[in-house]
């Protein structure tokens, strides 16, 4: 994989340019991973989700279905930030931009702390959870980001959310293997337990990274692959999980 061909500022910017746009620019496609993940959150009870895309109310309708917690970070909203190109700046910085959404190192709750949301408040962010950090997450929805970072970004990334694996955290993502992608991150969402929705985009597109399964690998090394599957127009879609047994062996990555 030629990881310069997504070089750039925060999240890999590349010039825009004009071309054929990608084979998908929008839709619905069915999702076989969601399934399956669906009743696993059902057998957690109070399962906490960090959501790193925007918040949509379909996701929190779904998921709150299943008696889950979610936080919406909504990272995307900070990848078109000015950044470095060095590789080591951008691990730097896309690490400190994390913990601090996460408020990674908060004090723990106390009894005079604002009490937990009754369901159906409005959704939990990053700033309504201050102090719950060292809590374990359950599942983390990364949709398509990591196409649009480059490694050192990724590494980044996976650094600031390390004190928040535990034994059994899953993880969702889409890697995309076509040769452009579209210019911004999609607008993701669930229709029901078994469709993806994403948003149209515009017929901007930039140099997909094609980031392999082996890659795969190295960039989540706490992490296996609990089930793949391949969608239309090039997306394989994945569930990542840390094995249950493995609770005292994450690797814990030293600044």
């Amino acid at each position: 994989m030629n990881d310069r061909r997504a070089a750039g500022g925060l999240l890999g910017r590349l010039r825009p340019r004009r071309s054929d746009p990608p084979a998908a620019t929008g839709g619905e496609q069915p999702t076989l991973a969601l399934g399956p993940l669906l009743e696993w959150l059902g057998r957690r009870q109070g399962a906490r989700v960090v959501d790193l895309g925007p918040a949509h109310g379909d996701n929190l309708s779904l998921l709150s279905r299943y008696g889950c917690r979610i936080e919406f970070l909504d990272l995307y909203s900070q990848i078109w930030e000015a950044g470095h190109a060095n590789p080591h700046a951008e691990l730097e910085r896309t690490q400190r931009l994390v913990e601090r959404m996460l408020d990674i190192g908060a004090p723990e709750r106390t009894d005079s702390d604002e009490a937990e949301p009754a369901a159906g408040d409005a959704p939990r962010t990053a700033q309504s959870v201050r102090g719950r950090r060292r809590e374990a997450v359950d599942l983390i929805l990364f949709w398509d980001l990591i196409n649009y970072m480059i490694p050192a970004q990724i590494e980044g990334l996976y650094r600031a959310l390390t004190p928040l694996l535990g034994s059994g955290t899953r993880a969702f993502l889409l890697l995309a293997h076509s040769p452009q992608l579209p210019l911004h991150p999609r607008r993701l969402r669930f229709a029901g337990a078994d469709r993806l929705v994403w948003d149209e985009q515009a017929p901007t597109v930039r140099p997909c990274p094609q980031y392999s399964e082996h890659r795969l690998h190295k960039m989540f090394p706490d992490f296996t692959v609990e089930r793949s599957f391949l969608m239309r127009h090039g997306v394989r879609e994945y569930l990542l999980a840390i094995p249950e047994t493995r609770e005292q062996s994450i690797v814990r990555i030293p600044r």
